[in-house]
């Protein structure tokens, strides 16, 4: 049956070579016409080309063109005409799965060889769009706003929720429910979702971002594609290299006592203020101390546990960039960036070390054959604070130990280090002027380990069951310090590692001056392992064991038409995917086990336990149609709708988790994965317009509807011999709001933008664990009626202004203009509180997510100034900020009483203990940089 789809998948989709075909997503294209200045009528065969590349098209009869396959950027295009003064045009911008409209009026030539040149405005309202889309430039995320990551990025646009665990939701959707893509390819952590490797933000050209309605030829998500372009070779040598100080202001958790320096502290007794001290105690005494934390922090440059990981033992950002053409070799450029970060946590201890290359050559072989080839590396070692080791104390009794007490700390919470590896090879053909194809090859490796440096875990390597021996010692808690540590290791142990190979085939081809038709096939090879352990000591409660080997495969083909016309643009598209689990399942996930007797010699009957029979996985389809609709009303106003139904496969780690393995039964309580479950659907809406309001400002206005269906859940069976939970199919969501965009382009000195997102997200179920916690089958049955998700955020608004004087500005001090190339970018952000569940002491738990935490605000900046050294070198020194004004935004609360660090008046708890950091988000945080390009 696999063998038999997979040919007709390849069939269906090579005769498309032959017909109307597709893109990979990653280019845009330029329209236009060309007319006579003197009379308007059209001018047939003009020449219209961009400047420094081999793209170009020549008008037809009606005086349109059409030039298809651009990347992504700024250019100069240039019409020419015999007997017509040449039109050059610049500064157009092409993004991605856009169509720029550049028009030419060319002016009889009375000596030969003379130029106009032009600047292009790119209009503020795009009448091609068909959904909600955001569009941010390379250069404004590296050089101007106060961001490090693409996630702090995507957390400005409107839509994006950040949850307390610093996981993205879009529209109400869980995390893993946008697909990230780069250069028009997959690229996806397989086994537990969201995006499969790290971004430099040096490496973007463009970042785009689709909400809600997207195109057939995008799959793997239900809530959004974030499209990354990336940077291709200059035709000259340039390049970057930048340095950013670590935190200079000191944080206050790195000081002992720091919460006596509170203002809730500052006015109380000196007796009083014992219960706020660094010490756990025993709650029948608040005199009696069992445990001290010395709070003396240590920086992983001076830990042993962290600097054997340092090559340059200095904490900061070191990045850059270079660019240019191969010598001796006539089309071929490179363009590379690296990331050398050596990071201390803002918290008591905690750690982040974090490396990335990326470098792409492309080869323009001819003007109608392209290849790139691209290879990316990253590896990032990190220490997370957990509150609950705290109070561990050091081995005083091991000769060897020369460790301070806080480096005992730091290797008893263990390591978790993250390493990708990922090369692409992309082809581009131009068959004619109206047609071209890519073809796309990726391999994508993850690897991601926990653990404690020079203490290993020994197992069975056939089972992956643990052995008696091991280096790890058994956490002891302290008594009356709930989730509080005395001594031990990490309880958490795995080794992780996902191969991902990606076979992408795309068509384009514009038929007709009005048609442009898609189409394309995707394949996906997975090849899959993980090995943990939960606590990994002998005599252990339980090990929680998971290990396997899995190799799944899915696959994809896709039809794209875009029409566009004067009056109407229409998207509309159909997608069918394939996937196959490539394993066995239980039909009825009750029903997975049973005893049975083996008679004896003697006569007599011994009872075993097994695993009942199980099934081949079936074949899953997903038929997934989609339309997008744009009327233009004026050159200022144009109206959009979308509709679509998106597919989804559960993250591999809900299908094979536990799945086996006759010993978690056995532990009680334990987790087993679902290789049956079905693909995630979700069938989404969304109407709006966007109007251009002055020359250099718009509002953009859409509402959205969406269900969600089949989500995967867990379902808790009391069973005999054991009792167990099991991933399925159960989960449901409805999501609806509004979000409203202001965008002022650059103009007098200033551009922005505002964001304001109002909606409701409800549903039977926040996580995939949701069932597992109500475990209890019968005596608390989940509640079938929908009620706010855990992301669920009412209100966001965000507010991005970037401020740029231009050189030679502002006053003249004696030969020095203090304005003269300087900006500021200015972000502020603040949203309502995520809802959570009340509770009393001693008392069941009240209605589900009833209650709201406090609004969080945070208030970013970043100011630089560009002095020129030389003609083509530039130095930028930089000040940014983040939370400037330092305000403690709520991350985790305590249910009895919906504060951060505050467990009410019948706790137990020490003050201390109550007052976990990391319970509130990232403090003031204040970097200076600079950075010299060439």
């Amino acid at each position: 049956m696999l063998k038999n789809i997979f040919i007709t998948l390849l069939i269906i989709s090579f005769s498309l070579v032959s017909s109307p075909p597709l893109s990979g997503g990653n280019t845009g294209k330029i329209i236009g016409k060309a007319t006579s200045q003197d009379s308007g009528e059209p001018l047939i065969a003009a020449n219209i080309y961009i400047v420094g590349t081999t793209l170009g098209a020549a008008t037809d009869i009606n005086g349109s063109y059409f030039i298809n396959n651009v990347p992504p950027g700024t250019f100069t295009v240039r019409a020419t005409m015999m007997g017509y003064k040449q039109v050059e045009m610049q500064n157009v911008k092409v993004s991605a799965d856009l169509t720029t409209e550049v028009n030419f009026r060319l002016e009889e030539a009375v000596l030969e060889g003379e130029v106009i040149t032009l600047v292009a405005e790119r209009p503020l309202v795009a009448k091609d769009v068909t959904a909600k889309m955001a569009i941010v430039s390379g250069e404004d995320i590296s050089e101007r706003m106060p961001v490090t990551s693409v996630q702090d990025v995507l957390t400005t646009q409107a839509g994006f929720v950040e949850s307390e665990s610093g996981a993205l939701h879009l529209r109400g959707g869980r995390s893993d429910e946008v697909a990230y893509y780069i250069d028009g390819v997959l690229v996806q952590n397989p086994l537990q979702g969201g995006l499969g490797t790290s971004i430099d933000v040096n490496m973007i050209q463009e970042l785009s971002v689709l909400t809600g309605g997207f195109n057939a030829e995008y799959g793997d998500a239900m809530s959004g594609i974030i499209n990354i372009t990336t940077k291709e070779g200059a035709s000259r040598f340039s390049g970057k290299i930048q340095y950013e100080s670590p935190m200079l202001n000191s944080s206050p958790y790195h000081q002992p006592d720091w919460l006596l320096d509170t203002d809730i502290v500052k006015g109380l007794s000196e007796q009083q203020k014992v219960q706020y001290r660094d010490e756990v105690r025993y709650y029948e005494s608040a005199d009696d101390t069992i445990g001290k934390s010395q709070y003396q922090h240590v920086s992983v440059i001076d830990d042993p546990v962290g600097k054997d990981h340092i090559l340059i033992p200095i904490l900061g950002k070191f990045n850059g960039t270079i660019s240019g053409p191969v010598a001796g070799i006539n089309g071929l450029s490179f363009f590379a960036s690296g990331v050398f970060s050596n990071e201390d946590s803002y918290l008591p201890w905690g750690f982040n070390l974090d490396r990335q290359l990326f470098g792409k050559l492309t080869f323009r072989i001819s003007p109608t054959m392209k290849l790139a080839a691209d290879v990316q590396n990253t590896w990032n070692y990190r220490q997370v604070y957990s509150h609950s080791y705290k109070y561990i104390t050091p081995v005083t009794n091991d000769p060897q130990d020369q460790l301070n007490y806080n480096t005992r700390l730091l290797g008893s919470r263990g390591l978790r280090r993250t390493l990708t590896d990922r090369q692409t090879i992309a082809w581009t053909h131009t068959l004619n002027r109206a047609t071209f194809y890519t073809i796309n090859f990726q391999r994508l490796f993850r690897q991601a380990t926990r653990d404690i440096p020079g203490k290993e875990v020994y197992y069975d390597p056939e089972t992956g069951a643990m052995l008696d021996k091991t280096d790890y010692v058994k956490l002891t808690y302290i008594s009356g310090a709930e989730g509080g540590f005395s001594g031990g290791d990490d309880r958490d142990w795995y080794r992780q590692k996902s191969t991902t190979y990606n076979l992408k085939f795309d068509l384009i081809s514009q038929i007709h001056h009005n048609h442009q038709l898609k189409a394309g096939l995707d394949l996906k090879q997975y090849l899959l392992f993980r090995h943990a352990i939960r606590d990994p000591w002998p005599g252990a409660f339980r090990h929680r064991l998971e290990y396997y080997n899995r190799d799944p495969w899915e696959a994809a083909i896709y039809l794209q038409d875009k029409m566009e016309y004067d009056f109407m643009i229409l998207n509309i598209g159909v997608r069918l995917d394939y996937a196959q689990a490539n394993d066995t399942y239980w039909d009825d996930p009750g029903d997975i086990q049973q005893t049975v007797s083996i008679p004896n010699p003697d006569g007599s009957t011994t009872k075993i336990f097994q695993f009942n029979q199980r099934k081949p996985v079936p074949d899953r389809f997903q038929i997934s149609p989609r339309i997008g609709l744009a009327h233009p009303v004026t050159e200022r106003l144009v109206f959009h709708f979308a509709y679509g139904h998106f597919f989804q496969n559960p993250d591999y780690y809900h299908l094979f988790r536990n799945d086996r393995s006759l010993l978690n039964l056995e532990e009680s309580d334990v987790i087993i994965g679902n290789p049956g479950l079905r693909p995630q659907r979700t069938v989404a809406f969304e109407v709006g317009g966007k109007l251009q309001v002055a020359a250099d400002v718009a509002i953009d206005f859409t509402g959205f509807y969406k269900d969600i269906y089949d989500l995967t859940s867990t379902r808790y069976y009391s069973r005999q011999p054991y009792n167990y939970t099991i991933y399925v199919n159960e989960d449901y969501g409805r999501v609806k709001g509004f979000d409203i965009t202001l965008i002022k382009k650059y103009s007098k000195f200033f551009s922005g933008n505002l964001n304001y997102t109002y909606s409701v997200a409800k549903g039977s179920g926040s996580d995939p664990l949701a069932g597992y916690y109500f475990r209890e089958e019968e005596a608390h049955l989940r509640p079938k009626r929908e009620f706010f998700l855990d992301f669920d955020r009412t209100h966001d608004f965000s507010a991005n202004l970037d401020v740029r004087f231009p050189d030679k500005f502002g006053p003249n001090l004696t030969g020095f203009r203090p304005l003269s190339g300087v900006g500021m970018n200015v972000l502020f952000q603040i949203a309502s509180g995520l809802p959570y569940t009340p509770s009393e002491r001693g008392a069941i738990s009240l209605e589900i997510n009833s209650e709201r935490k406090g609004w969080n605000s945070t208030l970013d900046i970043r100011i630089d100034k560009r002095i020129t050294l030389m003609k083509t070198i530039d130095m930028i020194i930089y000040a940014k900020a983040t939370n400037l004004l330092d305000r403690l935004n709520t991350l985790y609360i305590w249910s009895e009483t919906g504060e951060p660090w505050n467990a009410g008046p019948y706790t137990y708890r020490s003050k201390d203990r109550q007052a976990n950091p990391a319970n509130v988000g990232t403090r003031r945080d204040i970097r200076l940089g600079a950075y010299i390009k060439f």
